[in-house]
């Protein structure tokens, strides 16, 4: 083995773990949500009864968005649903 080909694998070896090494510190950790997810939420009768709609509140975390035919629904992280009726 030559010496300028020895010298060009230890720089390919130096340069392949600097790139390893600095690829590794870019990586953020981001919180995952804590609670149920998406899972289906049952209630009885009559509490069904008693869901009322309120009067406009301000969006503060914003959820999953869809539109069904004329209706705009946006779901707010831990608080309900506000429906617009874009027609």
């Amino acid at each position: 083995m030559t010496s300028s080909n020895l010298f060009i694998r230890t720089l390919f070896f130096i340069i392949l773990c600097a790139f390893i090494f600095l690829s590794s510190a870019c990586k953020e950790d981001y919180p995952y949500p804590s609670g149920k997810g998406k899972k289906p939420v049952y209630i009885s009768y009559d509490s069904l009864l008693k869901i009322r709609g309120l009067p406009p509140q301000p969006v503060q975390k914003t959820g999953t968005i869809f539109l069904l035919d004329t209706l705009f629904f946006l779901l707010e992280q831990k608080k309900g649903i506000h429906v617009f009726n874009v027609a």
